[in-house]
């Protein structure tokens, strides 16, 4: 499964596919009811239905299915076709016989995780702007000159 070869490019988590997999059967939405746009229109499935999608867009829901791994990448990801890299989709074809449990608290733990990183960074960054700030004052009036200043904090 691509997804597991690149946990880090997906925004959505393995729970988001399942529930994708589960409802295009289920019937629960009429996001995945008739063959086509026109016949869509002729059952009169916007008026009848929801949609799935607007049922995911609300951000309470949104949020449970967000990987919290995801790096946006750029480039064209390759998935490797080998034998050896083709495996069975345990998330989805042996739910109901392995316990999840563990694996949620775990992406449960690496989510706070990235959280706690995003936040560090922030302050980082904050903080490097007001040392900056601080650095051209203190050159405008003359407590420290130029070449005091450190090589990576370079006022602009």
């Amino acid at each position: 499964m691509i997804w597991q070869q690149f946990p880090c490019s997906f925004e959505f988590n393995e729970e988001f596919l399942v529930l994708l997999f589960e409802h295009t059967y289920s019937s629960q939405f009429g996001t995945f009811l008739c063959n086509n746009e026109k016949e869509r229109k002729e059952c009169k499935l916007s008026s009848r239905t929801v949609s799935l999608w607007t049922y995911l867009a609300r951000p309470e829901v949104l949020q449970k299915y967000l990987n919290p791994m995801y790096d946006p990448n750029p480039r064209v990801i390759w998935p490797s076709v080998a034998p050896q890299s083709l495996v069975l989709w345990s998330g989805l074809y042996q739910r109901s016989i392995i316990d999840q449990s563990k694996q949620k608290e775990a992406w449960q733990e690496v989510s706070k995780i990235r959280e706690y990183d995003k936040e560090l960074r922030s302050k980082v960054t904050k903080l490097r702007r007001q040392l900056a700030s601080l650095e051209r004052e203190a050159l405008g009036v003359g407590l420290i000159l130029p070449s005091e200043l450190g090589v990576d904090c370079i006022p602009e």
